[in-house]
């Protein structure tokens, strides 16, 4: 795969008198997070080199050769894919933590009565709602 003619440019004006360039620079030029940059060092799809042991840098050969070994991410229309669930709208990724999950108001007052119980023992509990007046 060739490297648009737009990027390259843009790469002769980063490496510009300079070996390496820093990794928020490439996250910029390559247009994603830097997030994303450090999955793809971490997972070897993009060379890198670290000075001390955090600072990440990137030599224009190896951005090229990163650039030059991309596929397409999209699929070609004979190709069957895999139909996605539908949404639930809730946040929960494991149905056995549905077990867990209680109406915040009602967990509230099951502490409220655990408090009562051990600040009155013997004694019969009577609650009453916050917002409930008793006139």
């Amino acid at each position: 795969m060739t490297i648009p003619a737009a990027l390259s440019i843009a790469m002769d004006g980063l490496f510009a008198g300079h070996p390496l360039a820093g990794h928020a620079e490439i996250a910029g030029l390559l247009q994603m997070s830097t997030a994303t940059l450090r999955r793809l060092g971490n997972d070897r799809k993009i060379v890198y080199r670290l000075k001390g042991t955090a600072w990440r840098f990137y030599a224009r050969e190896d951005v090229e050769q990163y650039l030059r070994g991309m596929q397409c991410q999209s699929i070609s229309p004979g190709e069957k894919t895999e139909r996605s669930k539908a949404r639930t709208g809730n946040s929960i990724s494991c149905a056995r933590s549905m077990v867990n999950i209680v109406d915040f108001s009602a967990a509230l007052m099951k502490e409220r009565r655990k408090r009562l119980k051990r600040s009155r023992p013997g004694k019969k509990l009577v609650l009453v709602p916050k917002n409930h007046s008793t006139r």
